[in-house]
């Protein structure tokens, strides 16, 4: 798949993906859509487009990236990652998330790992977690139209407890999964 024709927003990862997960390359394939998040809602990620230095890390409230699991080994599609959309899964967690172990706790990786049919069903957005104090968007929003659609909205998928859509797992159990 050509990256430079997929939809792109920098800092709407879970639009990139919502779109992305409901293209044609992927509607009816084996997918999940995953959120990364942490108890604290800071999650440190390496080697991403929006970082000042790819070698350290950048901390985000949540991101998202789409588990294309057609194949093995499975791959990621991370449209924010310096190292390429699709890469081999277990590739992306050493490059993207190193030496997580060694974090204070309340920033180790939690993953929402949602099917892909579930999300594209379900998903939906207003983007008012975009708007600054002054109601102006904190970064420009999309040319294309919200995922509006009645379902669950974009807070159920990024909270780190058990409730919500998908399943909750640690970073091992994830990289077992992934394995």
């Amino acid at each position: 798949m050509n990256t430079d024709a997929l939809d792109y927003q920098p800092f709407y990862c879970e639009e990139n993906i919502w779109r992305l997960n409901r293209s044609a390359a992927f509607r009816n394939t084996a997918r999940d859509v995953v959120f990364i998040t942490s108890v604290s809602g800071a999650c440190p990620l390496f080697g991403m487009k929006a970082s000042e230095d790819a070698e350290q890390a950048i901390f985000w409230d949540y991101h998202v990236l789409l588990l294309d699991r057609r194949s093995t080994p499975s791959h990621i599609w991370d449209l924010d990652s310096i190292h390429g959309a699709s890469q081999p899964a277990l590739a992306w967690a050493q490059r993207t998330l190193p030496d997580c172990e060694h974090l204070p706790s309340e920033h180790h990786p939690i993953f929402r790992v949602v099917p892909g049919e579930d999300f594209e069903r379900d998903f939906t957005s207003d983007r008012s977690h975009m708007l600054g104090s002054d109601g102006a968007y904190l970064h420009p929003p999309p040319t294309w139209p919200s995922p509006s659609a009645k379902g669950t909205c974009l807070a159920r998928y990024t909270s780190a407890e058990g409730e919500g859509p998908g399943k909750v797992l640690t970073l091992q159990a994830f990289i077992g999964w992934i394995s």
